[in-house]
């Protein structure tokens, strides 16, 4: 019976130190060209991003960015409709992955 007991108590104990999965969320925006240079630094995962990443996701209430990237409006769920109804020189989509 004590050893069923300290097993219960191990267990419980591994449990509750294992690390909590982290909060993500990613939002696509729309990446465009503003005249300074941010949606260069945004699409090409430059570090002169991260800081615009991070703005991005404090404003939403989250810590900071954990990656900002170019995406295709095909790569992004039910898009493709919406892909052929773009004009060819319109503005690239970014997505930047938010970490609570």
């Amino acid at each position: 019976m004590r050893f069923a007991l300290r097993l219960a108590v191990f267990g419980g104990a591994c449990f509750l130190s294992a690390p909590a999965s982290a909060d993500t969320r990613t939002f696509v925006i729309d990446n465009t060209p503003d005249g300074y240079g941010v949606d260069h630094c945004l699409a090409t995962g430059e570090r002169c991003g991260v800081i615009i990443a991070n703005a991005f996701c404090q404003a939403r209430e989250y810590q900071r960015a954990a990656s900002f990237r170019k995406v295709d409006a095909v790569d992004v769920t039910s898009a493709i409709r919406v892909a052929a109804e773009m004009p060819r020189d319109s503005a690239a989509l970014v997505a930047i992955e938010c970490a609570r």
